[in-house]
């Protein structure tokens, strides 16, 4: 996310990790390259979710696939809020497409 130029946490707001899921669908080899890709697959008012898939570089094989859900979070307030119109636009490019 910082690569999209969001800012993950400033110290008011930050994105908190509330739901993690990983499914390991084969080993991974020591000394074997990993990719990991991670889309967007919802934006919410309050969250997103985003799912990752890890496979070996090399042979594309599967690897592992994954679910979080991030929500945006007033540090002071000690809530959730709404996640910034801003955000959810550079978040919109990498909406994770019909498989």
């Amino acid at each position: 996310m910082k690569k999209l130029g969001i800012d993950i946490e400033n110290g008011n707001f930050a994105f908190m990790l509330v739901s993690a899921k990983c499914d390991f669908i084969r080993q991974g080899y020591f000394g074997k390259t990993l990719k990991v890709a991670t889309e967007v697959l919802k934006i919410g008012t309050k969250s997103i979710t985003l799912t990752s898939r890890m496979t070996e570089s090399e042979s594309g094989d599967l690897i592992a696939r994954g679910e979080v859900v991030l929500v945006y979070f007033d540090v002071h307030a000690e809530q959730t809020i709404e996640i910034p119109e801003s955000f959810k636009d550079k978040l919109q490019a990498h909406m994770k497409g019909d498989d």
